[in-house]
């Protein structure tokens, strides 16, 4: 998919991974809609301030996916990309040091929220791109969704969160045979650790053996593999892991 003059949508788009792509897209000539929390808003200000479009939403309100969806189309007539980098995280034991378990409200959020509003945005985003003319070789549309080596290696503490990125692991290649009829590619980037907003960019723990590099990974090189799984119609139905070699252990 050519990204200049194509419509995209990025969740989590003010901040980190999704800002980056956002930055990335816009440099290609792309039409970007940003989705996040609406107290990110000042956050996607630069981006805007450039030519995005900010929408406040709540990615597990389904009210608040319809509604952007429906506004993403009336302003730029189709959507042609999907990009999903809202997530969280949080770190608790399955039983904690005094012998209790976590409340499954905590562990339900970060489901909700890394999963079920990944896939109602995806599925919502992939409803609209199903009505676009066919481009080259039929294409109508791509989706990225962003799951994490944790999906893999899963660290202590990090069963929600793991849990929810095998999932979209999991969704990938199911997703991508339904949708292929329509001309549409999905694809699953799992990155490392990465220096966004949210991490900061602390140095590495266990530098050398965790991290070839000796780094955090950069934000816009997410972006670059995102925009590369845009611009390549072979790669569907795929996750790929950027992670300059770490394998996580029991830490």
């Amino acid at each position: 998919m050519k990204i200049k003059g194509s419509v995209f949508v990025v969740t989590g788009g003010a901040s980190g991974l999704g800002a980056a792509t956002s930055l990335a897209l816009l440099n290609g000539g792309g039409k970007v809609v940003i989705y996040d929390l609406p107290r990110q808003e000042a956050d996607a200000k630069p981006l805007v301030d450039l030519g995005a479009t900010f929408l406040g939403i709540d990615v597990i309100n389904e009210a608040d996916v319809k509604r952007c969806v429906a506004k993403t189309v009336a302003m730029h007539g189709q959507i042609d990309g999907c990009i999903c980098c809202a997530g969280m995280g949080r770190s608790e034991l399955t039983v904690n040091r005094k012998g209790n378990p976590p409340a499954m409200s905590s562990f339900e959020l970060i489901v909700k929220v890394n999963l079920f509003g990944t896939y109602s945005v995806c599925s919502k985003c992939a409803a609209a791109m199903i009505k676009n003319k066919k481009g080259e070789d039929g294409e109508r549309g791509t989706i990225i969704m962003c799951a994490n080596v944790a999906a893999f290696d899963g660290p202590e503490g990090q069963s929600s969160y793991a849990a929810s990125k095998a999932a979209l692991v999991g969704m990938t290649l199911p997703m991508a045979r339904d949708l292929s009829r329509y001309g549409i590619r999905v694809n699953t980037i799992a990155p490392g650790t990465f220096a966004t907003t949210e991490a900061g960019a602390r140095p590495p723990r266990n530098n050398g053996q965790l991290f070839p590099k000796g780094r955090w990974g950069l934000p816009r090189e997410w972006a670059s593999l995102a925009l590369e799984l845009i611009k390549n119609k072979m790669i569907n139905g795929e996750t790929i892991r950027i992670d300059g070699g770490i394998r996580m252990p029991k830490l």
